[in-house]
């Protein structure tokens, strides 16, 4: 390997290691401002590792982890709490994108599980079929309807669920798995046995384009935790053209030898 390939590979180790927040991939997930100091076995705090929202069963059952960028577009959700069978009674979310950082999921307007005319500030919505792993796609407009929360002390969660209404933009489908704290990065299986992760990956994002920022949040029917999360559908990296360069570099090396 020359001295220009040799180099390239050390930065990629050393960026890609800097990113890597987890097994899974890089981290997008951010603080929801909701916590609650020393309540049940201080699993409160700005991580959303190991919390349950502040009053609520703090359980891994009802425990979502983190949004994490696995590659290229694509997004993955992991939770403690069953994605695809619910839990309690309690059924599976939507993930629904805000664009531009408006979203307030922190409104008393409305009771518990309303199906009502507001979308929070979000701007589309992954409308997800749990059981046939497939997602639609819709642009939320003004005339777009979304399911409240169940519970009254959980009206920070809305919404949980998407009701109806907009456009239909792209369809698609995703894996999910159940894995193990050592695979996720996560901790949460002593509760629940040694797999107690649900892993949700595949959620095509590119639809947006290359350099939209983001944010992310999906809860539960009952709104017991919630996840937010930011990032920015990538481009080009710079990594990317330096390496072409690099390419470039070494052949015409090669033809002068």
């Amino acid at each position: 390997m020359n001295k220009l390939a040799a180099l390239f590979a050390t930065t990629v180790v050393a960026v890609s290691s800097q990113v890597m927040a987890s097994p899974l991939g890089a981290d997008l997930t951010i603080y929801d401002g909701n916590s609650q100091a020393g309540s049940y076995n201080n699993w409160y705090g700005k991580q959303e590792d190991q919390e349950v929202e502040v009053g609520q069963s703090g359980t891994q059952l009802f425990d979502t982890e983190a949004f994490v960028k696995s590659n290229n577009y694509h997004v993955g959700l992991v939770s403690g709490f069953n994605l695809q069978n619910g839990h309690g009674g309690y059924a599976s979310g939507d993930i629904f994108i805000d664009l531009d950082g408006d979203f307030s999921s922190n409104t008393g307007a409305y009771g518990p599980g309303q199906q009502v005319k507001d979308t929070f500030g979000y701007d589309y919505v992954l409308d997800i079929d749990w059981n046939q792993l497939t997602y639609t796609v819709f642009k939320l407009d003004a005339n777009s309807e979304t399911l409240t929360t169940t519970l009254n002390n959980h009206q920070f969660s809305n919404p949980w669920a998407y009701a109806g209404g907009g456009q239909q933009v792209t369809t698609g489908s995703f894996t999910l798995d159940l894995l193990t704290d050592a695979q996720t990065g996560f901790e949460g299986d002593a509760e629940v046995g040694q797999a107690s992760h649900y892993y949700a990956n595949g959620f095509d994002l590119s639809f947006l384009g290359e350099g939209t920022d983001f944010w992310l949040h999906y809860t539960m029917e009952c709104g017991n935790d919630l996840l937010h999360a930011k990032g920015t559908v990538p481009t080009p990296s710079a990594l990317a053209l330096m390496g072409l360069g690099l390419l470039g570099l070494t052949r015409i090396r090669r033809k002068k030898a």
